[in-house]
């Protein structure tokens, strides 16, 4: 039986907590994952392309993937998001595209 994620149906009340939930020390992200998406979401200058893994695509949860649509969409220096060859599914993909009308800096 497949577990259901309750972080997402229970938002915490702040963005942190919201991050920390979707990102924290408990998740099975790998850790060069959660460093890519806090380059994202700290708009480092230095980091403008990012390829997810297949293996993270498993593990993120919905809240994962709205909130790194999210930071995508505030970020001023990502130019290159590669998930050509993860195959995700359409409500993945709703989640993680919500946000990317107001990204300027994509190519």
């Amino acid at each position: 039986m497949m577990e259901r994620d309750l972080t997402y149906e229970t938002p915490a009340t702040s963005l942190e907590e919201q991050h920390h939930a979707a990102y924290g020390a408990h998740t099975t992200i790998c850790q060069s994952t959660k460093d890519d998406v806090n380059a994202i979401k700290s708009n480092d200058p230095t980091y403008i392309k990012f390829v997810l893994g297949h293996r993270d695509v498993e593990c993120f949860s919905d809240l994962a993937w709205e909130l790194l649509g999210r930071y995508i969409s505030e970020n001023d220096n990502l130019e290159d998001i590669n998930l050509s060859p993860l195959g995700l599914a359409d409500e993945k993909l709703c989640l993680l595209f919500q946000h990317l009308d107001r990204a300027s800096s994509l190519q």
